[in-house]
């Protein structure tokens, strides 16, 4: 007996009258359909709240989603057909898009341009917050919204972060996946004065994140003062943080290094973080000391090293972190001994160390030769196992 196909079932229910009518949900999923409905291209659906359209590889049009007044969430995902997001999908409505908060375009490997209302009169996307763009390959430009705080692109074209410096609302902005960029556009960040949090991910051909930032001073990065969090995952050439790429960050408190390759120094540039709360290094192999003048990091309240397997001992002045409560060393086998200055460490209340075996030995309760130094320490765990608990405490 003949079957029916996934596509032929779904123009026929697509089209049905009887669907239209009773369609109330507040999901819709368009799956490989060759064209979209009628009714969909009319708008007679006046309730969705999120639309996800999927594999439509030969529309070339888009429906006039500006239209729907309580349309918040849309993903457009893998339209092969479609090159332009062009006016018609702002529809004739004085404000497009009135209640979308959250646009996703994914995989649109055609897609080359999207058209705005600028120049019309007419304010379309006023509620928009966060826009995703990924495998956007020759997408080069993105329109101007004034009200988005988060954009996200991923592995797209590279003259799209060219369009970054006029997001001047943003505060997360993350870059992910552009294995050809061997710098950051100049002047990308230049205008983000409410930029929070700053995520560089696995720009694997990056070869110097400071030079760039560098390049940036002073009408970049002085610009940053409400930089909070830097979290930089390279998986690639970085080798180093120069002074200046940090002289501008006064109000990040928080700093991520993972996956830097080739990273050998964080300089001396970390003296100016004095609002620096939370140090994360994790992953650097080529990593053989923290950064010079780490005892400037007077709020300093956590540091974890983990997986920096040239690391072979930590500065003295570590003793100078008069605020850090936490201290997580990990998989660190080279790491032959605890500075004396631990024990200066009155506030810090909790270390965890793990895959380190000469601490593990060193740090061995009562008889170690660092155990001196961490038995002020009241919650102590060596390899998952608690060595010493004296009591709570508060993260």
């Amino acid at each position: 007996m003949g079957g029916i196909g996934k596509t032929t079932l779904a123009q026929l229910i697509n089209n049905d009258d009887r669907v239209k009518r009773r369609f109330d949900l507040r999901l819709l999923v368009c799956d490989r359909g060759i064209k979209f409905p009628y009714w969909m291209m009319d708008l007679l659906l006046p309730n969705p709240v999120q639309i996800s359209v999927e594999e439509c590889c030969r529309c070339e049009r888009l429906p006039p989603f500006g239209k729907l007044q309580f349309l918040k969430n849309l993903r457009l995902k893998s339209k092969k057909g479609l090159k332009y997001i062009s006016r018609d999908v702002y529809g004739d409505e004085e404000t497009p898009f009135p209640s979308l908060e959250s646009l996703n375009l994914d995989s649109m490997q055609s897609l080359e341009a999207w058209t705005n209302t600028a120049g019309t009169g007419r304010d379309s996307f006023p509620c928009l917050r966060e826009i995703t763009v990924c495998n956007c390959a020759k997408l080069v430009d993105l329109p101007t919204i004034p009200s988005v705080r988060t954009l996200k692109i991923k592995n797209s074209s590279a003259a799209s972060l060219l369009s970054v410096r006029n997001f001047t609302s943003l505060t997360s902005l993350r870059i992910e996946d552009f294995c050809d960029l061997t710098h950051l556009p100049d002047g990308m960040v230049k205008n983000h004065a409410v930029l929070e949090r700053l995520e560089i991910v696995r720009l694997r051909n990056l070869k110097s994140l400071s030079n760039q930032l560098d390049n940036l001073l002073p009408e970049g990065l002085q610009n940053l003062n409400s930089l909070e969090a830097l979290h930089i995952n390279s998986r690639g050439g970085l080798k180093s943080l120069l002074i200046n790429g940090l002289c501008g960050f006064h109000s990040l408190r928080r700093l991520h290094v993972l996956g830097c390759d080739k990273l050998a120094c964080l300089s001396k540039g970390v003296q100016y973080l004095t609002a620096l709360e939370h140090l994360y290094i994790y992953g650097c192999p080529h990593l053989n000391s923290l950064p010079e003048r780490i005892q400037h990091l007077t709020s300093l309240r956590s540091l974890t090293i983990c997986d920096c397997k040239g690391i072979s001992s930590l500065q003295n002045q570590i003793g100078h972190l008069m605020s850090l409560s936490q201290l997580h060393i990990s998989d660190c086998p080279g790491l032959m001994s605890l500075p004396d200055g631990v024990k200066r460490l009155n506030m810090l209340k909790q270390s965890e160390i793990e895959e380190c075996p000469n601490l593990e030995r060193r740090c061995k309760k009562e008889t170690g030769d660092d155990w001196l130094k961490i038995a002020h320490i009241p919650e102590i765990v060596i390899n998952s196992e608690g060595i010493q608990s004296l009591g709570s405490w508060q993260r």
